[in-house]
């Protein structure tokens, strides 16, 4: 089994038109097809790593991309038409950006992604750049230390628009899975949170926010000299009063490695799917519920070239609302997405054609030109103004109840040493009376003696 490590992009529209964004030779295209027809079809940018889609309310799609010449770029194409700009530029040689992530809503873009360095290429900086409608913003996240070749994170954004995101990071011997939420109305992120427990290792974190508000997050723990699924879910939002361990449910079997789970969510039901060996597994569940169905291995799924595939939008198919941000699959003469469809779909869908380097230029005009491109604005650094007074108060709040549970900790450990005094010191009153006692008791046997043989002195 093999599939490619570049995602590609699905979005069905209310006409009926499919659009396909994928990659070929490094260089990104876009597709627009209806009943097997093409209609147009468009190359984007060259040379490109990894990219990122979303869509906004009026259609337009915001695209995300990083280029092997070292740029950062971001484009819209809207009514067969292109433009795109560069935020930013790093150095190749130094340094690394990898897993690029972007959301788009209320006219407000969010691109996520983490950067790593040569000189150690473990530690990796997960950063956050913004649209705020006037300028270019940009924040860190967080620093982490996972593998060079990991995904360092996931993230999904809810339905009141707030960011989550999911990672793992090694503490110590161990790696361990956190999570985090960004503060829409404060731009601000919150406090990691701590998910895995136990002195092990936890690793391919995802999550997945339904829209009903609840917040899914898996990942594979290795135990007992095996990898297990765990998976938690809870209604949003997520805090530290959340008692994690009574809400995990583990996903194992003796003598077998499950790992890179994944979370889709359609038609109301919750699906997960993960690898066993070069086969895949799948469970359901109704949203709401906390049973899951007996586990179902796809049938032949290891013999087709698999890519990831995630879906824009909340229609996939005649199916909606649905929500894959990442899932498995495969695009030849039709689409397929593992633990979604039957491995013989209906559905026809043409491979993506050998197109010339030439073909499609972009005929975007000025007078055309979206909004988001009034202006020369560059990224800037984040201000310390930006974290507003009730965001600090919201972290103040979170700080505050870390401070409880440490003082209550620290409460219980005092009780315990003071009950452990208190019992020293009857331990020792009670040692010190009997002494006396037997001091007391001696004292009388020498009394005795001695008036014993005073008694019989002729003096």
């Amino acid at each position: 089994m093999a599939y490619h490590n570049q995602k590609q992009y699905i979005h069905y529209d209310s006409p009926g038109f499919i659009y396909h964004f994928s990659l070929l030779e490094k260089n990104l295209w876009v597709r627009m097809l209806k009943e097997n027809i093409e209609f147009h079809s468009m190359k984007l940018e060259e040379k490109v790593l990894e990219f990122s889609i979303g869509i906004d309310s009026a259609g337009k799609f915001h695209v995300a991309s990083i280029l092997e010449t070292g740029h950062l770029k971001y484009g819209i194409y809207f009514n067969e038409t292109w433009e795109s700009k560069s935020l930013m530029t790093f150095n190749r040689n130094h340094s690394r950006l990898k897993n690029i992530t972007l959301f788009v809503f209320e006219e407000k873009i969010h691109i996520l992604m983490a950067q790593s360095y040569a000189e150690n290429n473990e530690f990796w900086t997960i950063k956050h750049y913004y649209w705020n409608k006037q300028n270019w913003e940009n924040q860190k996240v967080c620093e982490i230390c996972t593998g060079p070749y990991d995904i360092p994170f996931y993230a999904d954004i809810d339905e009141k628009n707030n960011i989550h995101l999911v990672y793992k990071s090694r503490i110590g011997r161990y790696h361990q899975i956190y999570y985090e939420k960004f503060l829409l109305p404060y731009r601000s992120w919150g406090i990691p949170i701590k998910i895995s427990e136990g002195p092990c290792d936890h690793t391919t974190p995802f999550i997945l926010c339904d829209r009903e508000d609840t917040l899914h997050i898996a990942w594979s723990t290795f135990a007992n000299g095996h990898y297990q699924i765990n998976y938690f879910g809870t209604k949003l939002p997520l805090s530290y009063k959340s008692n994690l361990r009574k809400e995990i449910n583990v996903f194992a079997k003796n003598g077998t490695d499950y790992t890179q789970p994944h979370l889709m969510h359609f038609d109301r039901n919750m699906i997960i799917l993960w690898k066993e060996g070069s086969h895949f597994i799948i469970q359901k569940k109704l949203e709401n519920a906390k049973q899951w169905s007996d586990p179902k291995r796809l049938a032949n799924a290891a013999e087709k070239e698999l890519i990831k595939v995630g879906i824009i939008g909340p229609a996939y198919k005649d199916m909606t609302p649905v929500k894959i941000i990442d899932a498995y699959g495969y695009i030849d003469d039709k689409i397929t997405i593992l633990g979604i469809d039957p491995l013989e779909s209906p559905i026809l869908f043409n491979a993506l054609p050998t197109l010339k380097a030439d073909d499609h230029e972009s005929t975007l005009s000025a007078e055309s030109m979206p909004q988001i491109f009034i202006g020369d604005h560059e990224l800037v650094e984040s201000q310390e103004d930006f974290h507003e007074g009730d965001a600090l108060l919201e972290k103040l709040e979170e700080i505050t109840l870390q401070n409880q549970i440490l003082q209550k900790d620290l409460q219980f450990f005092m009780e315990q040493h003071q009950a452990f005094q208190t019992k020293i010191y009857v331990q020792i009153d009670e040692v010190q009376k009997k002494i006396e006692d037997v001091a007391s008791s001696k004292k009388g046997f020498f009394d005795k003696v001695q008036a014993f043989f005073q008694k019989d002195n002729p003096s």
